[in-house]
């Protein structure tokens, strides 16, 4: 498409870099482990949780944080989750998925749980109460939420590969584990149907054009950074489109980038099932609807 079209319909001129800055993400955090090893605890003594076992983001010196559990609530989930966590050994996982494995930021198998999970941590501080039994620190959880402000599914998304990064195992378990602490049972329970949709994905169909891409832009400019990793885009990509877009280029030119990256196998389809993944319907109509008129 032309730049005298680029120009007319986005009325912006060359592309200016992000300075958004990021928060210095402080050293590796521990992989959880307390509380779920199916052990009996024996004794009161027992049941009590020393402050190397409470999560990250409860400390005293810094007061209070909203909806993240006190020492006395963690005790308490500890303990259920002793009695319960083995549950998560008992999960019928889909073929190919294992507890022990090793969970990528960019992991073509989990990468629709971890968006799914995201998705669903938007009430208060969900997600960091989540981040803190998965052993983030206070700073790196800080620095999300400075960086991402009122962006609740992107910062819960942040945090998730925050833990892939820092964790000495980010193991499906230890993720499994921290949601039963943090009360997220139902997530759990939800893994195989997410799962299982890895394999029900859209193959062929129409390719989609630049003109397609023109009728949607401006519609998912909230949206664009999940839409690209449900159409398949590495991390790595889309903080290069970040940062090298000026705002409401970022949704164009990701599914530019997509559209390159994926040749042929870049079709209507694919892109409506990616708008219907982040609930964009309207959407997934008004493609539909240019494809009878075409």
């Amino acid at each position: 498409m032309g730049d005298f079209l680029k120009a007319k319909f986005f009325g912006c001129g060359p592309r200016s870099r992000n300075n958004e800055t990021r928060g210095t993400e402080t050293g590796r955090a521990d992989s959880i482990a307390g509380g779920v090893q199916g052990s009996t605890v024996g004794s009161a003594s027992e049941n009590q949780v020393d402050a190397t076992e409470r999560p990250n983001n409860v400390s005293s010196s810094r007061g209070p944080t909203q909806n993240i559990p006190t020492s006395s609530e963690h005790d308490e989930r500890q303990n259920q989750t002793r009695g319960s966590s083995g549950n998560n050994d008992q999960l019928q996982l889909p073929q190919g998925y294992r507890l022990d494995d090793i969970i990528d930021k960019d992991s073509k198998l989990y990468k629709r749980y971890l968006l799914h999970i995201a998705k669903n941590l938007t009430t208060g501080d969900d997600w960091k109460n989540l981040g803190g039994y998965l052993r983030i620190s206070n700073n790196a959880l800080d620095s999300i939420s400075v960086d991402y402000g009122g962006q609740v599914k992107e910062r819960a998304y942040q945090m998730l590969i925050k833990w892939t990064e820092s964790s000495h195992e980010p193991t499906l378990k230890s993720l499994l584990d921290g949601l039963e602490m943090a009360g997220q049972r139902q997530l759990v329970h939800e893994i195989s149907e997410v799962l299982r949709e890895n394999s029900n994905q859209p193959q062929g169909g129409q390719q989609v054009t630049e003109s397609h891409f023109l009728g949607i832009a401006s519609d998912i400019l909230d949206d664009w950074r999940f839409i690209g990793r449900y159409l398949g885009l590495k991390e790595s990509v889309i903080r290069e489109i970040e940062e090298k877009n000026i705002a409401h280029m970022k949704a164009y030119e990701m599914l530019i980038v997509w559209k390159k990256r994926n040749g042929r196998e870049a079709t209507l389809e694919v892109l409506q099932a990616a708008l219907h993944d982040v609930g964009k319907e309207d959407l997934v109509k008004k493609l539909r609807q240019e494809l009878l008129n075409e």
